[in-house]
């Protein structure tokens, strides 16, 4: 779920939050980073549920609509066709989807106003017009139909997103990676399924791997910060430091930072990865500014043998 471009992003966070003083102590702050990062997976389950809970109201409402006093004939004999989602099924019945709902304590009632908003707004649409009106009734049109529901209304809904950000303070910038693995995960459901499969997708590619990536990355950037400081000075001879700004040198350093620590993630990939976080964070003229220094001080870290890199191709 969970690349490491996203993951560089946790790290920059907590590095400018350890330096601007939010930590008295790099441990502090390492501990603060590890739990951003581990929530991002009870978001992903919170979003999930949420396409359950939208279909939850949808039943809800046709009990009622048959409960009225002078029902319509509609009310009567109501189109099932979206309550009766199979693709929205499979993770209605997945049991680790469950045990995780319990475990997080998702609740979205406190919600169930603007939930129903959602829903109404879905109904008035053309595509749920079509969906509802369409004789060709499979898996994969289901599929199809659930996928571009949460894409084009359930994933960005202003309601949904302000209520996840008061939930937890830690993912007011995860919920776009998130989207994507629910996409993702509303793509890769078999028609098939049983309730025992494992369909979630996991939070890191290599979660022991990833998670030394990120602390590597974290502590060395504090321990040696001095020192990238002064390298990077050296090679700007016609810029005082404090000129420099902030989030640029914070950049700069984590990319010397794995030049010299990160021994497994090529140079090229370090030095395109932090230009396109400069684009991301700093200001226009930045990205052209890292990626000079960064080649500078990379000819001069390689003459000191302190740029070595093992691994099948990256032995340079």
């Amino acid at each position: 779920m969970l690349n490491r471009r996203f993951l560089r992003v946790k790290v920059l966070q907590a590095l400018y939050g350890f330096f601007s003083g939010s930590y008295d102590e790099m441990q502090k702050g390492e501990k603060e980073m590890m739990k951003s990062i581990d929530r991002v997976f009870e978001l992903y389950i919170y979003v999930l549920d949420l396409l359950s809970e939208i279909f939850e109201i949808a039943r809800s409402d046709i009990e009622m609509g048959k409960q009225k006093r002078v029902p319509t004939r509609e009310d009567l004999d109501p189109n099932l066709k979206f309550v009766n989602n199979r693709a929205l099924a499979i993770l209605e019945s997945n049991e680790e989807l469950t045990r995780l709902r319990e475990r997080y304590r998702v609740n979205w009632k406190d919600e169930f106003e603007n939930n129903r908003k959602l829903y109404r707004r879905l109904k008035e649409s053309e595509f749920y017009s079509n969906y509802m009106s369409n004789r060709d009734n499979d898996f994969e049109e289901d599929q199809r139909f659930l996928k571009k529901f949460f894409e084009e209304y359930v994933g960005d809904y202003q309601q949904v997103v302000a209520f996840l950000e008061e939930k937890s303070i830690y993912w007011t910038n995860d919920l776009e990676a998130v989207n994507v693995a629910v996409s993702k995960t509303i793509k890769s459901l078999k028609r098939d399924a049983k309730a025992y499969d494992h369909i979630l997708s996991p939070l890191l590619k290599d979660e022991a791997d990833d998670k030394e990536f990120v602390k590597t990355l974290y502590r060395k950037c504090i321990l040696f910060n001095d020192e990238y400081a002064e390298m990077i000075s050296a090679k700007t001879q016609n810029w005082e430091a404090e000129r420099i700004a902030h989030m640029d040198m914070l950049l700069m350093k984590m990319a010397i930072t794995e030049f010299e620590h990160l021994s497994t993630v090529p140079t090229k990939v370090t030095i395109n990865e932090y230009i396109e976080l400069a684009k991301a964070f700093s200001t226009m003229k930045s990205r052209s500014f890292v990626n000079g220094l960064l080649d500078k001080v990379l000819i001069d870290l390689k003459d000191k043998g302190r740029a070595k890199k093992m691994g099948r191709g990256l032995i340079e």
